[in-house]
């Protein structure tokens, strides 16, 4: 993990391409890296990204190398990018932010695991 982390923060940009997605890990890791995301605009990926503000979203293969072009063209563009991102992970995908979101879940599925558990 720590390796894979190492080299997100080394890359130019994580790409994703995923035709159908969920909640990316990867794109929340790469966001939290400090590390542009370049993504298709899939419904999962488009609950994590603000095109332009927080990485960039494509429909189509052309677009894709127009924005992974601009990141390399343009520096101060992927910096405030990556500092959008990582605010936003830091404030709606926190570790304590999950952690949360799943105990309420949990406790609203499971209304006995409250009580057993002394809450």
């Amino acid at each position: 993990r720590d390796e894979l982390i190492g080299l997100m923060r080394c890359a130019k940009a994580v790409l994703n391409s995923s035709k159908s997605e969920g909640m990316s890990n990867t794109l929340l890791e790469s966001m939290a890296c400090r590390t542009p995301v370049v993504a298709r605009a899939c419904p999962g990926n488009l609950e994590l990204i603000r095109h332009g503000r927080t990485g960039f979203l494509y429909n189509t293969p052309g677009e894709c190398v127009a924005l992974c072009k601009r990141l390399l063209a343009q520096p101060m563009c992927a910096v405030q990018l990556c500092q959008s991102a990582a605010v936003y992970v830091g404030l709606h995908h926190s570790q304590e932010k999950e952690r949360d979101t799943l105990a309420l879940a949990l406790d609203r599925m499971v209304p006995s695991r409250k009580a057993s558990s002394g809450q």
